[in-house]
């Protein structure tokens, strides 16, 4: 588990808004370029098994849940 808590650290290091700006900006230039009416949704992609204990995906989803954010997971299966 100390990788993950070095990943949790590493995460608190980005400027959280910069990054959901990222996001925002992404979203807006691919719906402007494809003509999509509809408004954008950004996707992580983890690979992973679901009951991995070692997964990437809880210090993602602690980080965006400190910074206000609920993610959803959804599973292949």
């Amino acid at each position: 588990m100390f990788v993950l808590r070095r990943y949790f650290v590493q995460l608190n290091m980005l400027d959280f808004d910069e990054i959901m700006a990222r996001f925002e900006k992404l979203g807006k230039s691919i719906q402007n370029k494809e003509g999509f009416l509809e408004e954008p949704i950004a996707i992580l992609l983890v690979h992973e098994a679901p009951d991995n204990p070692c997964s990437e995906r809880w210090p993602l989803i602690k980080w965006f849940a400190d910074h206000g954010y609920e993610l959803e997971e959804w599973h292949n299966g």
